[in-house]
Protein backbone atom coordinates (compact mmCIF):
# COMPACT_ATOMS: atom_id res chain seq x y z
CA UNK A 1 0.00 0.00 0.00
CA UNK A 2 1.78 3.50 -1.32
CA UNK A 3 0.52 6.93 -1.67
CA UNK A 4 1.69 10.10 -2.51
CA UNK A 5 1.31 11.56 1.11
CA UNK A 6 2.80 15.40 0.31
CA UNK A 7 -0.32 17.00 2.49
CA UNK A 8 -0.09 14.65 5.50
CA UNK A 9 2.44 15.77 8.09
CA UNK A 10 2.79 12.35 9.73
CA UNK A 11 6.01 10.22 9.03
CA UNK A 12 4.54 6.22 8.87
CA UNK A 13 4.82 5.07 5.26
CA UNK A 14 3.81 1.82 5.76
CA UNK A 15 6.71 -0.04 4.22
CA UNK A 16 7.43 -3.00 6.48
CA UNK A 17 8.21 -4.78 9.69
CA UNK A 18 10.63 -2.30 11.36
CA UNK A 19 8.67 0.48 10.33
CA UNK A 20 6.22 -0.93 12.13
CA UNK A 21 7.72 -1.71 15.27
CA UNK A 22 9.26 1.97 15.37
CA UNK A 23 5.53 3.50 14.91
CA UNK A 24 4.27 1.12 17.80
CA UNK A 25 7.29 2.43 20.15
CA UNK A 26 6.18 6.26 18.87
CA UNK A 27 3.06 5.62 20.64
CA UNK A 28 3.72 3.97 23.88
CA UNK A 29 6.02 6.98 24.20
CA UNK A 30 3.11 9.31 22.92
CA UNK A 31 0.59 7.48 25.63
CA UNK A 32 2.87 7.94 28.26
CA UNK A 33 2.41 11.18 28.02
CA UNK A 34 -0.77 11.80 27.47
CA UNK A 35 -3.16 13.30 30.42
CA UNK A 36 -5.83 10.14 30.11
CA UNK A 37 -2.86 8.07 29.92
CA UNK A 38 -3.99 5.23 32.13
CA UNK A 39 -7.32 4.65 30.04
CA UNK A 40 -5.26 4.82 26.72
CA UNK A 41 -2.97 2.11 28.03
CA UNK A 42 -5.50 -0.14 28.61
CA UNK A 43 -7.16 0.26 25.82
CA UNK A 44 -3.99 -0.63 24.24
CA UNK A 45 -2.95 -3.44 26.16
CA UNK A 46 -6.87 -4.80 25.69
CA UNK A 47 -7.29 -4.65 29.46
CA UNK A 48 -10.94 -3.46 30.66
CA UNK A 49 -11.70 -0.34 32.29
CA UNK A 50 -13.82 -0.57 35.23
CA UNK A 51 -15.05 2.08 37.93
CA UNK A 52 -17.96 4.82 37.33
CA UNK A 53 -18.51 5.87 33.60
CA UNK A 54 -16.64 3.14 32.51
CA UNK A 55 -18.64 2.93 29.21
CA UNK A 56 -18.07 6.83 27.92
CA UNK A 57 -14.51 6.37 29.26
CA UNK A 58 -13.51 3.57 26.72
CA UNK A 59 -15.43 5.32 24.48
CA UNK A 60 -12.84 8.37 24.60
CA UNK A 61 -9.37 5.87 25.58
CA UNK A 62 -10.37 4.03 22.14
CA UNK A 63 -10.98 7.29 20.26
CA UNK A 64 -8.11 8.81 21.52
CA UNK A 65 -6.00 5.89 20.81
CA UNK A 66 -6.79 6.35 17.04
CA UNK A 67 -6.22 10.15 16.79
CA UNK A 68 -2.36 9.20 18.13
CA UNK A 69 -1.78 6.88 15.49
CA UNK A 70 -3.70 8.70 12.64
CA UNK A 71 -1.51 11.86 13.50
CA UNK A 72 1.59 9.46 12.85
CA UNK A 73 0.31 8.67 9.61
CA UNK A 74 1.88 10.21 5.98
CA UNK A 75 0.94 7.13 3.44
CA UNK A 76 -2.22 8.61 2.12
CA UNK A 77 -3.91 5.36 1.27
CA UNK A 78 -3.41 3.65 4.63
CA UNK A 79 -5.09 6.94 6.36
CA UNK A 80 -8.27 6.34 4.09
CA UNK A 81 -8.63 2.51 4.87
CA UNK A 82 -8.29 3.06 8.36
CA UNK A 83 -10.65 5.88 8.44
CA UNK A 84 -13.29 3.95 6.99
CA UNK A 85 -12.64 0.66 8.57
CA UNK A 86 -11.43 1.35 12.01
CA UNK A 87 -12.62 5.05 12.88
CA UNK A 88 -12.47 5.27 16.56
CA UNK A 89 -11.45 2.43 17.29
CA UNK A 90 -7.79 2.36 18.24
CA UNK A 91 -6.80 -0.83 19.11
CA UNK A 92 -8.34 -2.51 16.06
CA UNK A 93 -6.34 0.05 13.79
CA UNK A 94 -3.30 -0.76 15.46
CA UNK A 95 -3.44 -4.11 15.19
CA UNK A 96 -4.49 -4.03 11.62
CA UNK A 97 -1.27 -1.86 10.92
CA UNK A 98 1.17 -4.22 12.90
CA UNK A 99 -0.45 -7.30 11.62
CA UNK A 100 0.16 -6.65 7.95
CA UNK A 101 4.01 -7.33 8.16
CA UNK A 102 3.99 -9.35 11.54
CA UNK A 103 4.22 -13.00 10.85
CA UNK A 104 1.38 -14.13 13.05
CA UNK A 105 0.35 -17.47 12.36
CA UNK A 106 0.39 -17.05 8.78
CA UNK A 107 3.10 -20.00 7.61
CA UNK A 108 3.99 -18.35 5.01
CA UNK A 109 4.86 -14.96 6.71
CA UNK A 110 6.65 -17.58 9.08
CA UNK A 111 8.40 -19.04 6.60
CA UNK A 112 10.08 -15.57 5.41
CA UNK A 113 10.76 -14.43 8.30
CA UNK A 114 12.43 -17.87 9.21
CA UNK A 115 14.40 -17.49 6.15
CA UNK A 116 15.58 -14.02 6.69
CA UNK A 117 17.21 -14.86 10.09
CA UNK A 118 19.04 -17.67 8.76
CA UNK A 119 20.66 -15.74 6.22
CA UNK A 120 21.95 -13.21 8.89
CA UNK A 121 22.86 -15.55 10.75
CA UNK A 122 24.62 -16.92 7.44
CA UNK A 123 26.12 -13.42 6.92
CA UNK A 124 27.36 -13.12 10.31
CA UNK A 125 28.68 -9.37 11.24
CA UNK A 126 31.12 -6.90 9.68
CA UNK A 127 34.85 -8.55 10.11
CA UNK A 128 35.22 -4.45 10.92
CA UNK A 129 34.00 -4.80 14.68
CA UNK A 130 32.03 -1.50 13.86
CA UNK A 131 30.05 -1.86 17.20
CA UNK A 132 27.15 0.69 15.55
CA UNK A 133 26.86 -1.64 12.79
CA UNK A 134 26.99 -5.04 15.00
CA UNK A 135 24.18 -3.57 17.31
CA UNK A 136 22.14 -2.74 14.45
CA UNK A 137 22.48 -6.45 13.13
CA UNK A 138 21.85 -7.87 16.53
CA UNK A 139 18.97 -5.77 17.11
CA UNK A 140 17.30 -6.98 13.84
CA UNK A 141 18.14 -10.34 14.56
CA UNK A 142 16.39 -10.20 17.82
CA UNK A 143 13.00 -8.56 16.53
CA UNK A 144 12.61 -11.44 13.94
CA UNK A 145 13.08 -13.91 16.08
CA UNK A 146 10.43 -12.17 18.21
CA UNK A 147 8.21 -12.61 15.00
CA UNK A 148 8.43 -16.59 15.07
CA UNK A 149 6.13 -17.21 17.70
CA UNK A 150 2.03 -18.48 17.40
CA UNK A 151 0.46 -21.54 17.56
CA UNK A 152 1.78 -22.08 13.77
CA UNK A 153 5.54 -21.26 14.66
CA UNK A 154 6.38 -24.46 16.53
CA UNK A 155 8.45 -25.71 13.29
CA UNK A 156 10.34 -21.98 13.33
CA UNK A 157 10.04 -20.64 17.17
CA UNK A 158 13.36 -19.78 18.56
CA UNK A 159 14.20 -19.93 21.85
CA UNK A 160 15.24 -17.54 23.70
CA UNK A 161 18.48 -19.26 24.95
CA UNK A 162 18.88 -20.60 20.98
CA UNK A 163 18.78 -16.95 20.00
CA UNK A 164 21.33 -15.35 22.62
CA UNK A 165 23.60 -18.20 21.98
CA UNK A 166 23.54 -17.56 18.34
CA UNK A 167 24.38 -13.56 18.79
CA UNK A 168 27.36 -14.69 20.98
CA UNK A 169 28.67 -16.80 18.15
CA UNK A 170 28.07 -14.74 15.65
CA UNK A 171 30.49 -11.58 18.13
CA UNK A 172 32.75 -14.57 18.70
CA UNK A 173 33.18 -15.35 14.85
CA UNK A 174 34.19 -11.59 14.08
CA UNK A 175 37.63 -12.61 15.11
CA UNK A 176 40.28 -14.43 17.22
CA UNK A 177 39.98 -11.07 19.90
CA UNK A 178 36.32 -11.37 20.00
CA UNK A 179 36.10 -15.26 20.91
CA UNK A 180 39.08 -15.11 23.55
CA UNK A 181 36.97 -11.85 25.02
CA UNK A 182 34.41 -14.03 25.04
CA UNK A 183 36.17 -17.10 26.07
CA UNK A 184 37.04 -15.25 29.35
CA UNK A 185 34.01 -13.87 30.42
CA UNK A 186 31.92 -17.13 29.29
CA UNK A 187 30.80 -17.00 33.22
CA UNK A 188 28.90 -14.12 33.00
CA UNK A 189 26.70 -15.56 30.46
CA UNK A 190 24.67 -17.89 33.19
CA UNK A 191 21.37 -19.87 32.55
CA UNK A 192 19.77 -16.11 33.58
CA UNK A 193 21.26 -13.83 31.65
CA UNK A 194 20.98 -16.84 28.39
CA UNK A 195 17.15 -16.44 29.01
CA UNK A 196 17.58 -12.49 28.72
CA UNK A 197 17.81 -11.11 25.42
CA UNK A 198 18.20 -7.33 26.36
CA UNK A 199 21.00 -8.23 29.10
CA UNK A 200 23.19 -10.46 27.17
CA UNK A 201 22.66 -8.01 24.10
CA UNK A 202 24.19 -5.66 26.31
CA UNK A 203 27.19 -7.78 27.52
CA UNK A 204 27.81 -8.59 24.08
CA UNK A 205 27.78 -4.90 23.53
CA UNK A 206 30.75 -3.86 26.28
CA UNK A 207 32.83 -6.99 24.92
CA UNK A 208 33.06 -5.77 21.17
CA UNK A 209 33.65 -2.03 22.91
CA UNK A 210 36.66 -3.45 24.51
CA UNK A 211 37.99 -5.18 21.93
CA UNK A 212 37.34 -2.10 19.60
CA UNK A 213 39.35 -0.07 21.89
CA UNK A 214 42.13 -2.15 22.23
CA UNK A 215 42.77 -2.33 18.39
CA UNK A 216 42.35 0.87 18.11
CA UNK A 217 45.23 1.99 21.22
CA UNK A 218 47.50 -1.31 18.86
CA UNK A 219 46.61 0.93 15.92
CA UNK A 220 47.79 3.59 17.90
CA UNK A 221 51.24 2.20 19.06
CA UNK A 222 51.96 0.89 16.11
CA UNK A 223 51.44 4.30 13.82
CA UNK A 224 53.45 5.98 17.05
CA UNK A 225 56.69 3.43 16.06
CA UNK A 226 56.29 3.80 12.49
CA UNK A 227 56.68 7.13 12.49
CA UNK A 228 59.32 7.60 15.20
CA UNK A 229 61.49 5.19 12.62
CA UNK A 230 60.64 7.72 9.74
CA UNK A 231 62.36 10.09 12.29
CA UNK A 232 65.07 7.86 13.44
CA UNK A 233 66.10 7.28 9.29
CA UNK A 234 66.40 10.62 8.18
CA UNK A 235 63.67 10.28 5.86
CA UNK A 236 61.86 13.58 7.53
CA UNK A 237 62.00 15.63 10.15
CA UNK A 238 59.87 15.61 13.45
CA UNK A 239 57.70 18.56 12.18
CA UNK A 240 57.36 17.07 8.76
CA UNK A 241 56.33 13.10 9.96
CA UNK A 242 52.47 13.28 10.16
CA UNK A 243 52.56 14.84 6.42
CA UNK A 244 55.26 12.27 5.01
CA UNK A 245 53.67 9.06 7.10
CA UNK A 246 50.17 10.37 5.46
CA UNK A 247 51.62 9.96 1.61
CA UNK A 248 53.59 7.30 2.01
CA UNK A 249 50.66 5.14 3.25
CA UNK A 250 48.91 6.43 0.46
CA UNK A 251 50.69 5.31 -2.20
CA UNK A 252 51.13 2.07 -0.56
CA UNK A 253 47.54 1.88 -0.73
CA UNK A 254 47.01 -1.62 -2.45
CA UNK A 255 44.96 -1.72 -6.23
CA UNK A 256 41.23 -2.05 -5.42
CA UNK A 257 41.59 -5.71 -6.52
CA UNK A 258 41.33 -8.71 -4.71
CA UNK A 259 45.05 -9.68 -5.44
CA UNK A 260 46.43 -5.60 -5.79
CA UNK A 261 47.62 -5.75 -9.07
CA UNK A 262 46.67 -3.31 -11.68
CA UNK A 263 44.17 -4.46 -14.41
CA UNK A 264 46.23 -3.28 -17.38
CA UNK A 265 49.87 -3.60 -16.49
CA UNK A 266 49.50 -6.21 -14.10
CA UNK A 267 52.27 -4.41 -11.80
CA UNK A 268 51.16 -3.00 -8.20
CA UNK A 269 51.48 0.67 -8.15
CA UNK A 270 49.10 3.17 -6.76
CA UNK A 271 46.22 4.99 -8.40
CA UNK A 272 43.39 3.65 -10.42
CA UNK A 273 43.54 2.34 -13.84
CA UNK A 274 43.23 5.60 -14.76
CA UNK A 275 46.65 6.91 -13.51
CA UNK A 276 48.30 3.66 -15.53
CA UNK A 277 50.98 5.45 -17.05
CA UNK A 278 51.78 2.41 -19.80
CA UNK A 279 48.13 2.36 -19.81
CA UNK A 280 48.17 6.21 -20.82
CA UNK A 281 50.88 5.56 -23.57
CA UNK A 282 49.30 2.77 -24.83
CA UNK A 283 46.88 4.94 -25.82
CA UNK A 284 49.49 7.88 -27.22
CA UNK A 285 49.49 9.87 -24.20
CA UNK A 286 52.27 11.42 -22.55
CA UNK A 287 52.06 10.08 -18.73
CA UNK A 288 52.47 13.33 -16.19
CA UNK A 289 56.15 14.25 -15.56
CA UNK A 290 57.47 11.99 -18.07
CA UNK A 291 60.11 14.88 -19.07
CA UNK A 292 61.55 14.50 -15.70
CA UNK A 293 62.05 10.65 -16.00
CA UNK A 294 65.12 8.67 -16.58
CA UNK A 295 65.80 7.37 -19.86
CA UNK A 296 65.51 3.56 -18.27
CA UNK A 297 62.04 4.59 -16.46
CA UNK A 298 60.65 5.77 -19.88
CA UNK A 299 61.94 2.25 -21.86
CA UNK A 300 60.57 0.24 -18.63
CA UNK A 301 56.79 2.21 -18.93
CA UNK A 302 56.83 1.87 -23.00
CA UNK A 303 58.19 -1.89 -22.80
CA UNK A 304 55.24 -2.59 -19.97
CA UNK A 305 52.93 -0.97 -22.29
CA UNK A 306 53.74 -3.04 -25.98
CA UNK A 307 53.29 -6.12 -23.30
CA UNK A 308 49.70 -5.38 -22.05
CA UNK A 309 48.55 -4.16 -25.42
CA UNK A 310 50.91 -5.63 -28.32
CA UNK A 311 51.23 -3.02 -31.04
CA UNK A 312 51.16 0.10 -29.67
CA UNK A 313 54.09 1.30 -29.69
CA UNK A 314 54.29 1.14 -33.57
CA UNK A 315 50.81 2.83 -33.52
CA UNK A 316 51.53 5.67 -31.40
CA UNK A 317 55.52 5.97 -32.31
CA UNK A 318 56.48 4.51 -29.18
CA UNK A 319 58.92 2.35 -31.06
CA UNK A 320 63.03 2.92 -31.23
CA UNK A 321 63.92 3.22 -34.65
CA UNK A 322 65.97 0.81 -36.69
CA UNK A 323 68.24 2.16 -39.17
CA UNK A 324 71.28 1.27 -41.33
CA UNK A 325 74.56 3.20 -40.90
CA UNK A 326 76.51 3.61 -43.85
CA UNK A 327 80.53 4.09 -43.03
CA UNK A 328 80.86 3.34 -39.48
CA UNK A 329 84.43 4.60 -39.84
CA UNK A 330 83.50 7.99 -40.42
CA UNK A 331 81.80 8.90 -37.50
CA UNK A 332 84.18 7.77 -34.34
CA UNK A 333 81.20 8.74 -32.27
CA UNK A 334 79.91 5.51 -32.74
CA UNK A 335 82.99 3.51 -31.49
CA UNK A 336 81.91 2.48 -27.92
CA UNK A 337 79.47 -0.50 -29.41
CA UNK A 338 76.84 0.89 -27.20
CA UNK A 339 74.05 1.13 -29.51
CA UNK A 340 75.34 -1.75 -32.13
CA UNK A 341 72.77 -4.22 -32.24
CA UNK A 342 74.55 -6.64 -34.97
CA UNK A 343 76.18 -6.88 -38.00
CA UNK A 344 74.29 -6.77 -41.52
CA UNK A 345 76.72 -6.29 -43.68
CA UNK A 346 80.95 -4.75 -43.63
CA UNK A 347 80.38 -1.89 -43.03
CA UNK A 348 77.14 -1.59 -41.70
CA UNK A 349 75.71 -1.74 -38.78
CA UNK A 350 71.89 -2.02 -37.52
CA UNK A 351 71.37 0.86 -35.11
CA UNK A 352 68.34 1.44 -32.47
CA UNK A 353 67.84 5.50 -32.40
CA UNK A 354 65.79 6.92 -30.09
CA UNK A 355 62.69 8.77 -31.74
CA UNK A 356 63.76 12.34 -30.22
CA UNK A 357 66.38 13.44 -28.35
CA UNK A 358 64.06 14.36 -25.21
CA UNK A 359 60.66 14.49 -24.67
CA UNK A 360 60.63 18.06 -24.94
CA UNK A 361 62.95 18.50 -28.33
CA UNK A 362 61.78 18.14 -31.63
CA UNK A 363 65.35 17.07 -32.93
CA UNK A 364 66.14 13.36 -33.59
CA UNK A 365 69.61 12.43 -31.83
CA UNK A 366 71.18 12.38 -35.20
CA UNK A 367 70.54 14.52 -38.00
CA UNK A 368 72.37 14.06 -40.87
CA UNK A 369 69.71 12.10 -42.86
CA UNK A 370 72.96 11.41 -45.69
CA UNK A 371 73.80 8.84 -43.17
CA UNK A 372 70.62 6.16 -43.47
CA UNK A 373 69.65 4.49 -46.31
CA UNK A 374 66.13 4.87 -45.33
CA UNK A 375 63.86 6.82 -42.62
CA UNK A 376 60.65 6.04 -41.26
CA UNK A 377 58.25 9.22 -42.12
CA UNK A 378 56.74 8.92 -38.64
CA UNK A 379 61.14 10.42 -37.61
CA UNK A 380 59.76 13.63 -39.30
CA UNK A 381 57.51 14.37 -37.35
CA UNK A 382 57.68 17.79 -35.47
CA UNK A 383 60.50 18.71 -37.75
CA UNK A 384 61.54 22.02 -37.62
Amino acid sequence: MSSDSSNRNGWYMHTGYDESQELYGKILSIVARHSNDDDISATLDGDAIGGEGSVARIKKAKRQLFGILLGEVKNQDLAVYLTKNHASEGKEAIDYVMGCFSAGDDVLKLKAVDKEYKKIERDGLPASGNVDECNKILTKMSNIASQLKGKNAEGYAISTQRHVRNMIYMVENIGSEYEHEIRMQIDQFDEATIANVPKSAGMLDSIMRLVATREREKVDADDKRFKVMLVEQGLCTADGVEVYAANLRRRQQPWPNSDGVCDFCKIRHGGGLSSCHAKMLSEGKKPPKWGEMSKDQQERLIDRAEKASPGCKTKHGLAVFICDVKNLAKNPCYATGDLFVGAIAPNTVELCVDSQAAPSCQYHFIRDETLFISIDARSREGEA
